[in-house]
């Protein structure tokens, strides 16, 4: 008779390798895209001044949102606006990698910048 030699196969090892963590993304993003975050944030400030300057001259918040949600208190459509662009930016910086978070940063900056120049145009056409 014959015994039968019995291997094991197909035994291996399995490796799990951890996510980087997320706040590594958000410090790497931070140093690459500071110039544009600075930018957003000037973007976002003359935003929050013309819009106060306007709605203090008895115009009304253009954004049909913004407008249902704030009445007519130009304090509180600011502190909305900024609580809103500084999630989206948290998000952003957190999780997406360089090239996109800094493609998101360019986008909300383009659509940051429409708000001063329109309020600006309003404020001078008058």
């Amino acid at each position: 008779m014959q015994t039968q030699q019995r291997r094991r196969t197909g035994i291996g090892i399995l490796e799990v390798i951890p996510e980087p963590a997320r706040f590594g993304r958000l410090r790497e993003n931070l140093i690459a895209c500071r110039t544009l975050l600075f930018a957003l944030f000037v973007a976002q400030a003359e935003d929050g001044m013309t819009t106060y300057v306007a709605m203090n001259q008895g115009d009304v918040e253009a954004n049909p949102v913004l407008r249902l949600l704030t009445g007519s208190s130009p304090a509180v459509a600011l502190a909305l606006k900024l609580a809103l662009v500084f999630a989206v930016v948290m998000i952003a910086l957190t999780r997406l990698p360089q090239r996109r978070a800094r493609g998101a940063l360019i986008v909300a900056l383009g659509l940051s910048l429409t708000g001063p120049v329109a309020n600006t145009l309003t404020l001078l056409l008058r």
